[in-house]
């Protein structure tokens, strides 16, 4: 007799055979799956998100949304045929697509943000966020995380009427994707920038000359948005997806809109966080980003495009950035928390390089005038480079210098002012970083408009030419206009050793008035509060990972 095989033999019919799991069984592991991940999540996301897809205004926004994305394909299918058949018409489909898609996306999304924000601070329920162990960050970001779900939502409403206009032909996917992304990205930083609006203050009436505002500014951003859009669908035949510059164009935008969009997020955390907290370290860290990125782009696209333009660019817009963020720092305080004054720079080498980051207007004219100081330099180490390596058109160095060393004194001055004023202001009344940015409004405005007004009308009383001359110190505007312009000798020696001059000096009597912010020091924490530390976050059991330990 041969022996039985005992793979052969048959299962115990005791023993339940294995079944594959079902879809069913699947889905429900999938739906555990989630749950687990949905813990994870801030709990203002889950609030904001069953708040808002619950709420009237994403029902009846929803609802419009699928109502006119349905009329607009059984309008153009009706009036097109039987052209609809033989012809492309995937860019005209698509343009419709896309107005009913931005509405929901760049002014509903962007407005619900700033209102759940704003109004958690007109009724006093943010206090009661303040107490928990939520971080002003994770509020902001859950607010802006329900947004994000929003706009999700409604792109999915829309999104087999987009694929259908592939099928129509006369349109491909890249263009397809690339303009649903830059919508997403366009709704993201108005939604971030709702959320830092809705921070600014807390007074009701104001909330409500901010709303208006807020949805004004939408409304025309809109509509040059999808102009602009729509121009570019239905010439999409020009667009250079094969081209290198084309791509590296966008990269270059995402590198300047990834640091604005973090920069305003932490601007909004900043301003609802408590006082005790350092709110200006961060933002400072932050603001050094977009010169460095504008460093780079300026040289790659002067060595790529042979021109000395972008580096003229380059001072330009660095003066102009640095006068904007030293506005709105001279109108900073300098009073600092003992929690705050526990993480300061102890070394006397910290301390020389990151006591500028501390809050404080004094500090704050200091850091933009030393990063702005930087940025010229480095632009001027390209120009000597590129004047020693023989490359094409490099920047003349009798235009460079007088431009740099003019764009560093009108900073230094006009910001230099506005922050001595600010100072002795204070001691009468408060100055907000709105009311010390509006003061350097007017004060840059009426160093250009004053002398500009008296030369006209010196000009008509003694009917003498109309050129430049030192009543035009001054006047910003004209001053650099002459010594980048075609007229190059209209401003000499004299005159850029005068405006240098008159920003040291301005520059030396703000280096008196930051003595008081640089004598800041470290302290040590109490004892109570390294114990607490202690006890909540205690310090991990070490253990032998080799012989030698």
């Amino acid at each position: 007799m041969t022996t039985a095989d005992p793979a052969a033999t048959p299962a115990d019919p005791a023993v339940p055979a294995k079944v594959a799991p079902s879809l069913a069984d699947r889905w429900l592991r999938f739906e555990e799956t989630l749950d687990r991940w949905g813990d994870h999540l801030s709990p203002i996301l889950v609030k904001e998100a069953r708040q808002a897809m619950k709420s009237r205004q994403f029902v009846v926004t929803f609802s419009l949304l699928l109502i006119f994305g349905w009329l607009w394909t059984v309008i153009f299918v009706a009036v097109t045929l039987p052209g609809v058949f033989f012809a492309p018409h995937g860019p005209g489909v698509l343009s419709g697509y896309y107005v009913v898609l931005s509405i929901p996306l760049l002014i509903v999304v962007p407005y619900a943000a700033f209102r759940s924000l704003a109004g958690e601070r007109e009724d006093g329920t943010y206090e009661l966020l303040s107490i928990t162990t939520l971080t002003a960050r994770q509020i902001v970001l859950g607010k802006l995380g329900s947004a994000v779900l929003q706009m999700i939502v409604y792109y999915s409403a829309l999104a087999p009427c987009i694929a259908f206009t592939y099928l129509l032909r006369g349109i491909d996917v890249v263009t397809i994707a690339l303009f649903l992304a830059y919508s997403f990205l366009a709704s993201l930083l108005l939604s971030i920038f709702g959320l830092m609006m809705a921070t600014i203050t807390q007074s009701r009436h104001w909330q409500i000359l901010l709303s208006v505002v807020f949805v004004m500014a939408l409304l025309g951003f809109v509509v040059g948005w999808d102009s602009a859009m729509l121009s570019l669908i239905f010439n999409m035949e020009n667009m250079p997806f094969d081209q290198a510059d084309f791509w590296m164009a966008n990269l270059c935008i995402l590198s300047f809109y990834v640091p604005f969009a973090i920069l305003m997020l932490l601007i909004a955390a900043g301003q609802i966080t408590f006082a005790s907290e350092n709110r200006s370290t961060p933002i400072r860290a932050v603001l050094i980003v977009p010169p460095a990125m504008l460093i780079v782009w300026c040289v790659y696209y002067w060595l790529r495009i042979e021109f000395e333009g972008p580096l003229f660019m380059l001072a330009i817009f660095g003066g102009i950035y640095w006068t904007v963020v030293g506005a709105f720092l001279t109108g900073e305080s300098a009073q600092l928390s003992p929690r705050a004054m526990r993480g300061l720079p102890q070394t006397i080498a910290g301390r020389m390089a990151f006591t500028w980051f501390n809050p404080g207007s004094a500090t704050g004219y200091m850091f933009a005038l030393l990063n702005l100081l930087t940025l010229l330099l480095v632009g001027t180490a390209v120009v000597v480079w590129g004047i020693a390596a023989h490359l094409n058109s490099p920047p003349e160095l009798e235009v460079w210098f007088p431009l740099t060393i003019c764009i560093l004194a009108y900073v230094a001055g006009y910001v230099g002012l506005t922050h001595l004023f600010a100072v002795f202001a204070r001691r009468v009344a408060p100055i907000t970083l709105l009311a010390a940015f509006l003061l350097q409004l007017i004060l840059v405005l009426m160093g250009a408009l004053v002398p500009f007004l008296l030369q006209i009308v010196l000009g008509y009383l003694t009917n003498t030419p109309w050129e430049y001359s030192w009543l035009q110190l001054p006047n910003w505007a004209w001053t650099l206009s002459e010594i980048g312009g075609w007229r190059r000798s209209a401003v000499g020696f004299w005159e850029v050793t005068i405006i240098a001059g008159c920003g040291l000096a301005i520059f030396l009597a703000n280096l008196i008035v930051a003595a008081r912010e640089v004598e800041f020091v470290r302290q040590q924490a109490p004892r109570r509060v390294l114990e607490d530390d202690a006890a909540l976050h205690p310090a991990a059991l070490k253990t032998k990972k080799s012989p030698w330990d």
